[in-house]
């Protein structure tokens, strides 16, 4: 008795063909997004002198040919205080003032309360993620 399978090759080739076109659209839609997240930002960064708009960066580190990290960093000395806010009673905002507001006990600048990172993932992550999801489906249809 002997079972005979044939068609493999064929269904290695669909397979990778699918693989291929998933790794692809889901590289675009990394890149996309990313980018869209980084003109996102520049809106929401608080400006004084223009300083800390002006050093939004990106960087993208490829792994076998595709996007595997999209990074958007900002190095300025005060970026992060602008991002977590600041304790009351600690530098640099002890108390809020002109410019500042207090949002759940920390003190933020009124440009950006709450950060400008955390409010705007809140809200692109979902509509990131179904869109990616959608593009894989409609790849491996």
């Amino acid at each position: 008795m002997s079972v005979e399978i044939t068609g493999v090759d064929e269904v290695v080739v669909k397979l990778k063909k699918v693989s291929d076109s998933i790794a692809k659209d889901a590289d675009k839609a990394l890149r996309r997004y990313g980018f869209n997240l980084y003109a996102l930002l520049r809106t929401r960064t608080p400006i004084d002198t223009g300083r800390m708009v002006g050093d939004w960066k990106t960087s993208q580190e490829k792994n076998f040919g595709s996007v595997a990290t999209f990074k958007i960093y900002n190095n300025v000395p005060y970026a992060g205080v602008m991002e977590t806010g600041s304790k009351a009673g600690h530098k640099p905002w002890p108390s809020p003032g002109p410019l500042t507001t207090m949002v759940g006990g920390n003190i933020y600048s009124k440009q950006a309360p709450g950060g400008m990172i955390t409010p705007i993932l809140t809200k692109v992550s979902a509509e990131a993620a179904k869109e990616i999801y959608m593009e894989i489906e409609h790849a491996a249809a």
